[in-house]
C-alpha cells in the first residue's frame, strides 16, 4: 500500500506540473493588440526666424505590421494659438509605413506670430487610426515660443531704462548705456551697464547673462558692486533681488536689484532696458 500511495503521488504531481507548463506556455504566446500612441507626452518648440523651421512629433505603434497604418490627430490651443498665424500644420494625418513602428507629425511655427515674450501651447489628441488608440500617451502638449541666437556684441549701445521701485509709480525714463558685452562660454556672458538707477554716470555695473535654457534667458547682478556716491549716505552699492530676463530677439533686458548704503537699504528695483 505504501508503494502504491507513493506512485499515485508522483503521477498526480507530474500531471499538475505538465498542466502548469501548458498554461504558462499558452500565456506566453498571447499577442497584445496593435495600438497607436505618441512616443512622448510633451515637447518644447523654439521657433527660429527661418522659413524651414519645423518640429517633429513622433507617433508610434505597439507592434510592427506588414501594411501601412494611418493615424489622425486633432489640435486645440488653450492659449489661443491660431493656425496660419502662430503655426501651420501641413496635415493632421500621418501614415506609418509597413515594417515600421514610428513616424512623425510635422508642425511649422511662424516666427512673425510671436511678438515679445508670447508663448503658446498646442494640445494634440489621437482621434482615429487604423488600429485602436492606446490608453497611454494619447495626448501630446507642445509649447511654442520664438528663439533668436544670441549675438552678444549687438547688445552694446544706448538704452532707455525705466525704474519701478517695489511697486511705486514708474520713474521718468532715463538713458543707460551698455559699454561692453563679452561672451564667457557657449551660453554665458556679461554686459557692463552705466547710468543705472536713473543716476547719470553711475557704475558701470556688471550684469551676468545666461542663455543655457533656451526658454529662460536670465540676468543676474553680482552683489557688492559700487554704483555711485550718495551725497547724504556715501557709497552706494547694488545686490541682486532674484534673476531678471533678457531677449536676444529685440535686445531688451529686465534687471532686478537693490541699492544699499552702510546706513540701510533702498527699495528693491526692477529696471527694464530697451532700445
Amino acid at each position: 500500500m505504501k508503494a502504491i500511495k507513493i506512485t499515485l503521488s508522483i503521477c498526480v504531481s507530474t500531471f499538475l506540473l505538465l498542466a502548469s507548463c501548458k498554461k504558462r506556455t499558452e500565456d506566453y504566446f498571447v499577442v497584445p493588440p496593435e495600438q497607436a500612441h505618441f512616443v512622448n507626452s510633451s515637447g518644447n518648440y523654439y521657433i527660429t526666424n527661418s522659413s524651414t523651421s519645423s518640429f517633429k512629433i513622433p507617433i508610434g505603434l505597439t507592434a510592427v505590421n506588414n501594411v501601412d497604418r494611418k493615424v489622425t490627430v486633432s489640435v486645440t490651443s488653450p492659449t489661443g494659438a491660431v493656425a496660419g498665424t502662430q503655426y501651420n500644420l501641413p496635415s493632421t494625418t500621418i501614415t506609418i509605413p509597413a515594417g515600421k513602428t514610428v513616424d512623425s507629425l510635422t508642425v511649422n511655427g511662424l516666427f512673425a506670430g510671436y511678438a515679445g515674450t508670447r508663448r503658446d501651447t498646442l494640445v494634440f489628441t489621437i482621434t482615429s487610426s487604423d488600429v485602436t488608440t492606446a490608453a497611454f500617451n494619447n495626448v501630446y502638449k507642445l509649447v511654442l515660443q520664438k528663439y533668436c541666437p544670441v549675438d552678444i556684441t549687438s547688445f552694446a549701445g544706448a538704452y532707455n531704462n525705466m525704474n519701478d521701485n517695489d511697486g511705486s509709480p514708474v520713474y521718468k525714463a532715463t538713458v543707460a548705456a551698455i559699454s561692453a558685452a563679452n561672451q564667457t562660454s557657449a551660453t554665458t556672458g556679461y554686459i557692463m551697464v552705466s547710468g543705472l538707477w536713473g543716476v547719470p554716470g553711475s557704475g558701470p555695473i556688471r550684469v551676468n547673462l545666461d542663455w543655457t535654457d533656451p526658454g529662460n534667458f536670465k540676468t543676474d547682478i553680482p552683489t557688492g558692486q559700487p554704483l555711485y556716491v550718495d551725497a547724504r549716505y556715501g557709497q552706494a552699492f547694488v545686490r541682486p533681488v532674484g534673476s531678471g530676463t533678457f531677449s536676444s530677439c529685440n535686445n531688451t533686458f529686465t534687471l532686478k536689484y537693490q541699492v544699499y548704503v552702510s546706513a540701510g537699504n533702498f527699495t528693491a528695483t526692477t529696471t527694464t532696458m530697451a532700445r
